[in-house]
Parts: C-alpha cells; sequence; structure tokens
C-alpha cells in the first residue's frame, strides 16, 4: 500500500504543470520588402497577444489527431483555432520553455515572466524557393514581451 501511494505521488510529481499563460507582445520588428525598390527595409510589426497552454488533443486537435500528442506544451495566437508552436518538453529547472514550430520560434521563462518569439525565414530563400510563397511574401521579425499565468 506504502509503494503504490508513492508511485501515486512520483507520477504527479512528474506531470507538467497545467497553468496556461497570456502572452501580450510588447515590441516587435523585422524586415520587409519594399516593392518599389524591391530592397529590404525594416519594418515595424504590430505586437500580438498570445496563449501557452496545455494541447488540445483527440480527434479534433487542430492539425489531426496526433500533431499534439508528444507536446506538453502549444503555443499560438489568442485569436487563432490553431498552434504556432509545440513545447515538447516542460519547464527546465531554470524556468525556460522551448517551443518550435514551423519556422516560428518561442521561448520562455516564467522566472522573469518575459518571452522573445521570432520567424526567421523569408529573406534568406532562393529564388523559386516556393514554401514560403514569393520573395517578400514572408518576413523575418522578432517579438519581445511579458507572459503572466491564467
Amino acid at each position: 500500500m506504502a509503494c503504490f501511494f508513492c508511485l501515486i505521488c512520483n507520477a504527479e510529481a512528474a506531470s507538467p504543470s497545467t497553468t496556461s499563460y497570456l502572452c501580450i507582445g510588447e515590441q516587435a520588428t523585422g524586415f520587409g520588402m519594399n516593392a518599389k525598390s524591391h530592397s529590404w527595409t525594416t519594418q515595424k510589426f504590430r505586437p500580438r497577444k498570445y496563449v501557452i497552454r496545455a494541447p488540445i488533443k483527440g480527434p479534433n486537435a487542430p492539425g489531426g489527431a496526433n500533431t499534439a500528442v508528444m507536446a506538453v506544451y502549444e503555443f499560438g495566437r489568442v485569436d487563432a483555432a490553431d498552434f504556432t508552436a509545440l513545447c515538447d518538453k516542460d519547464f527546465n529547472e531554470k524556468g525556460f520553455l522551448f517551443c518550435q514550430g514551423l519556422g516560428e520560434d518561442f521561448n520562455f521563462n516564467r522566472q522573469t515572466q518575459r518571452f522573445v518569439h521570432w520567424f526567421p525565414y523569408g529573406y534568406i530563400e532562393p529564388a523559386g524557393f516556393s514554401f514560403w510563397g514569393k520573395e517578400g511574401e514572408a518576413t523575418p521579425f522578432i517579438e519581445i514581451g511579458t507572459c503572466s499565468a491564467t
């Protein structure tokens, strides 16, 4: 009986937190294509609101039933139904959470309550690379902000 109780306690201690976070972008900047000069220039991007939450699992999960099976958390825009990035490991001992998506990355530290979110693609791809569209359609950016537990 005592061993059974210990196994339950250990399983609970090892499970990820069910806390979710609301993240508010404070500043965002990047680069965009100037259509007239056909050159890249710095651009100011509109910061957005995001959520970090336990992933939606099952047959109705965004992206399909198995998309978020291995994720501990998912990260996405508040106004979007699906996620931007998956976090496959829980917070580490220093409070960092690392999430990766299709081209977008998101890192958060729950001790500082700060995040950085970035998309590095659009500038370096060769002509004719169609995954992100024509040159200038994908714009590299970086965004910083803070998150609070909900």
